[in-house]
């Protein structure tokens, strides 16, 4: 049985060990804070359409542009108005270890338009959840959902034409090299 000076030894620790745990959460949250830039656009920082280009390409995969992007400010309503496009790419590379069919890749061309609320010449915090943008983001996965299909539609059909040219040999060195890639782990 714990005596009354064990026991507050033991709180005594533990309130302690709790009070270093918040310290290091607090200097950890300063210091990630200080580090990169956040989710939402940084404000005060850079025009308007800078905020709006690194807001869209944040959703943006690498090799994918913004093609054209227009800001036109409308200060009676403290917002700011912008049409943009963005070119999408789909390279079929999670295709690539199992087969190489000779197009396929897809290019799609993405239009958007929002109105993102401004403070005092710059963007809102809250500019990331404007409802056009946000429909925006909905439809630019939808449409990255679409080339996908579109691509796997393309390899299987590749994959038909080509049934007639495999061998027994060529099924069996196709089920070495299926075997031998998903035993490797994923790249990150």
């Amino acid at each position: 049985m714990a005596g009354p000076l064990e026991f507050r030894a033991e709180r005594l620790r533990f309130n302690g060990a709790r009070a270093l745990l918040a310290v290091f959460c607090l200097l950890g949250t300063l210091s990630c804070s200080q580090a990169g830039p956040s989710s939402f656009p940084p404000t005060g920082r850079g025009s308007p359409e800078a905020q709006i280009r690194a807001l869209i390409e944040k959703d943006l995969y690498p090799g994918e542009k913004i093609e054209r992007l227009t800001v036109v400010p409308e200060p009676e309503q403290s917002r700011v108005a912008a049409r943009w496009e963005v070119r999408l790419i789909d390279d079929g590379r999670h295709f690539h270890p199992l087969f190489h069919p000779p197009t396929i890749i897809l290019f799609e061309t993405l239009p958007g338009e929002a109105h993102f609320p401004t403070q005092g010449g710059a963007l809102a915090e809250n500019a990331g959840t404007a409802p056009e943008f946000q429909t925006w983001q909905k439809k630019l996965a939808l449409t990255r959902s679409l080339m996908r299909q579109v691509i796997v539609l393309r390899c299987m059909l590749y994959c038909r034409h080509q049934m007639d040219t495999l061998d027994r040999e060529n099924l069996k060195t196709a089920e070495q090299d299926l075997s031998a890639l998903t035993l490797k782990k994923p790249r990150r």
